[in-house]
Order: structure tokens, then sequence, then C-alpha cells
């Protein structure tokens, strides 16, 4: 059996008056991969970071406790433990959240780099989310990107230096935090 390992959590608030929310906006990155997949050389497991979860402190929290009844049963555990309980886990990530870079300078400081962006697949187009394409299309240009073999994606990137770019991301964030954000830092392999 497989299971997931979490290397590393990165947290990044963003303030109220810049996302245009009533509240700090807090992106959880976390490091992760799988025990049973490698690097081509078989030396190192595989690992990338990804946004688990974006939004109030209470939406992150909210996120973070159901992911972590992965841990029941052993399929997810933190770096360095045969066995997390989701408390463990938890708990990690209430350190990670509460010592949250404040700024995307600071993210940087710490080795880290968040691109904002929304992906839409043609399904998600000619169904749910077409009225916030249509919306998208006016103020902003997007390319196509293929992230994977044969699925194209049309992409809309924000500036989350810009208070108008930054408000208008957080308004459309799709439901699954990985389609929000690409995120990069150390460990990756």
């Amino acid at each position: 059996m497989s299971y997931g390992i979490v290397y590393d959590m990165q947290a990044l608030r963003l303030p109220a008056d810049l996302v245009g929310h009533y509240q700090d906006v807090l992106v959880a990155c976390e490091l992760h991969g799988d025990n049973n997949c490698w690097t081509w050389d078989n030396k190192k497991r595989c690992r990338n970071w990804c946004a688990i979860a974006i939004g109030s402190e209470t939406d992150v929290m909210r996120d973070i406790v159901g992911r972590s009844s992965d841990c029941c049963g052993g399929g997810m555990v933190l770096y360095g433990q045969r066995h997390t309980e989701p408390e463990a886990y938890i708990r990690r990530w209430r350190k990670a959240l509460a010592k949250a870079a404040k700024s995307l300078d600071e993210f940087a400081q710490r080795r880290m780099a968040l691109r904002a962006r929304i992906w839409f697949s043609p399904e998600q187009i000619a169904n749910g989310r077409a009225a916030v394409w249509g919306t998208l299309c006016k103020v902003k240009e997007h390319k196509t990107e293929s992230p994977y073999a044969g699925v194209n994606l049309e992409t809309f990137t924000f500036d989350l230096r810009q208070p108008e770019d930054c408000a208008l991301w957080f308004k459309h964030l799709d439901p699954c935090p990985s389609s929000n954000a690409e995120v990069n830092g150390p460990g990756a392999a």
C-alpha cells in the first residue's frame, strides 16, 4: 500500500486590503510526495509543492482538518514518522500558519514562489464556470497551457502585488486550490 509523505509546510498571508476581502487570506502550501514514487535515478522520492488550501483562516483550517483524515489508516504521514495522528498533522499546520509569510517578499526570502492563476478546461468553460470564464475574458488576457499530455487549459495569471489583480483572483477562485496557484520552493524533486 502506498502512502503520502508531507515533507514541509509553508503559508503566505495576503492582507485583507490587498485581496479586497474582510479578512486576511491564507495560502497553505505543502511539499509532498508518495512513498513509492522515485526520481528517474531511484535516488530520491519525487516531491512537489502544491497549494492545498486558499481562503480565510477558518476556511484553510477546515480544509486542513479534512485532509488530516488521510492520516487515519496510514494514508499520509509527516516526514520522518512511521505513523502520524490527525491531531499531529493539524498541530503542525497551526504552527506553520502562525509563522506565515506576511508578504510576497518575505515568501521569496524563504525561497518560495507563488504564481496565482486560474485554469479552465474546455468542460468547465462549456458548463458550470462559463460565467466566470466570460467575466475574466472581459478584463484579462489568457493563454493556452498543456500541463498534462493531451489536455489544453486556458490560463489567467494574476499579479498578487497589484490589489486589483489580487482581488480578482480571490473573487473567482476555483474550488480546487491547486488549480489556483503554482507553488515552487526548495526540496522539490
